[in-house]
């Protein structure tokens, strides 16, 4: 009697040659995805959003006024510093904004120096 062999459907081979194939397919996409969101482009329009909202809340506070960017922010946040002569009373006052990268909005916080 002749001994019956079974077949597995993925063999250890053609199981090495699939995880090949799709790491030679994923991996240059997945890293062009990567380079593609982290471009300087990118960073730059990032960069104007946050410094235009920002503007757009805090021209009114300040006779004159200096806005700082974080270049890139937290993984969720962008942040911006604006530090000025108040509109009211002349003093100094520093206003923190906090971008939300995925809402696009900015909430800003206001404290006396």
């Amino acid at each position: 009697m002749k001994p019956i062999r079974i077949l597995r459907p993925f063999s250890q081979p053609v199981w090495r040659l699939s995880l090949t194939l799709l790491l030679t397919v994923s991996v240059p996409f997945g890293l062009l995805l990567a380079s593609k969101a982290s471009s300087p482009n990118a960073w730059d329009a990032f960069r104007q959003d946050v410094q235009t909202e920002m503007e757009l809340a805090v021209a009114e506070r300040f006779q004159t006024y200096q806005i700082e960017i974080d270049p890139y922010g937290t993984e969720s946040y962008g942040i911006a510093i604006a530090t000025g002569q108040s509109a009211t009373d002349g003093s100094q006052l520093l206003i923190v904004g906090v971008y939300d990268k995925r809402s696009q909005h900015l909430e800003i916080s206001e404290f006396p120096v």
